[in-house]
């Protein structure tokens, strides 16, 4: 049974998030009132797999009886640096707060975010418990692996292992991941979880998600629900099985490409295809019923590669924006896209290029907006 400690500082709220959490049989989260450092340190102490942490500590007290003068922001700083000297065991943090609790306390400054392996907004909980849920197990049990890992980073079998592939596929992926990840000698836990959840899970690239792996086969998932599944069976030796992959699927695209050119007959690249095109030969291949995606004319164009960041819809390059890289993007990171006419509906993003910006304004112009 994975067990989490649950930091609040209403704790009789807290239970009722926690009750929605808890996975039977797996996952069992347990609430305490925030307090001073010390008593927190008690808490951990009893060795939980994962903590859940709320940035808003001001509702309770110290051992004093004073009111805190830290908040969890702060508090998860101070466990990381006693993590990194190895005076605490090195365990997932995530932060669990409303969105108008991190507006007040971050204001748009990430530097704490390093200090989370996971950021959950108490808002999604009715939604996606199940999903959550699974995420915090995942983590937990990704950390023991990653601890093996950490004093055998220059080892490229072991990074294969934490990776999930045969040590000849790291000759396909970007061989600034692989430097990167052997960069991290020694380094401790959270920092190479860091790198695994933000630089390759967490933005597409070498891995894809559902929905983008949809976009680029041209299927319709919604319209396609008796034949998805078999979709996702014979693709089944690309899906991503490294560190943290139980709740966070992922496919390489790498062997979703070799896949591809391996069926008979295989009209050439996907992403030269037409969404229609990749659905008809897939459907030919694998003997089941596939439904394209429609034409949109929220998001034009058919060869489908990318999703919009605004409306979720598939995108084709050649007709959507690319946006400026964020902050932190890696060569190996695909770029983010929105689609046309999200693009105009937000032509004043400062992450359009100066000249989608002209491109975006003459199109404006010819509708008679401004």
């Amino acid at each position: 049974m994975t067990q989490y400690l649950y930091i609040d500082d209403e704790k009789d709220v807290a239970e009722s998030f926690a009750d929605a959490l808890e996975i039977k049989g797996a996952l069992s989260i347990k609430v305490e009132q925030a307090g001073g450092l010390e008593q927190i340190l008690g808490f951990l102490s009893t060795k939980p797999d994962g903590l859940l942490l709320d940035i808003k500590l001001s509702n309770t007290t110290d051992e004093e009886g004073k009111l805190l003068r830290f908040d969890g922001l702060a508090l998860a700083q101070q466990l990381r640096s006693l993590q990194t000297r190895g005076e605490l065991q090195s365990i997932p943090i995530v932060r669990f707060s409303q969105p108008v609790v991190v507006q007040e306390y971050v204001r748009g400054d990430s530097t704490s975010d390093d200090c989370f392996d996971e950021r959950i907004s108490k808002d999604e909980i009715a939604a996606q418990a199940a999903k959550i849920g699974h995420q915090l197990l995942s983590l937990a049990d990704g950390y023991p692996r990653l601890r093996d890992f950490a004093t055998d980073v220059k080892n490229e079998k072991a990074a294969a292992i934490a990776l999930g592939v045969e040590p000849s596929f790291l000759d396909r992926l970007d061989s600034r991941i692989l430097a990167d990840i052997q960069q991290a000698e020694n380094a401790p836990v959270h920092v190479l979880a860091g790198f695994f959840l933000n630089m390759l899970i967490g933005r597409p690239g070498p891995l894809i998600t559902e929905d983008l792996l949809a976009a680029r086969l041209g299927v319709d998932r919604q319209r396609s629900q008796a034949g998805w599944p078999r979709v996702l069976e014979n693709l089944k030796n690309a899906r991503y099985a490294g560190v943290f992959h139980s709740g966070y699927p992922r496919w390489w695209m790498a062997a979703i490409s070799d896949i591809w050119e391996a069926l008979p007959g295989a009209p050439g690249s996907l992403a030269r295809l037409r969404a229609e095109e990749r659905v008809e030969f897939l459907q030919k291949s694998w003997k089941m019923e596939l439904t394209p995606f429609a034409e949109n004319p929220e998001s034009p164009g058919r060869r489908y590669w990318a999703i919009c960041l605004r409306t979720g819809l598939p995108v084709d390059p050649t007709s959507g924006i690319a946006l400026l890289p964020r902050l932190n993007h890696q060569p190996w990171q695909d770029a983010e896209y929105l689609s046309l006419e999200a693009a105009l509906r937000d032509s004043h993003n400062p992450r359009i290029r100066p000249d989608d910006k002209a491109r975006l304004q003459r199109e404006l112009n010819k509708r008679g907006r401004s």
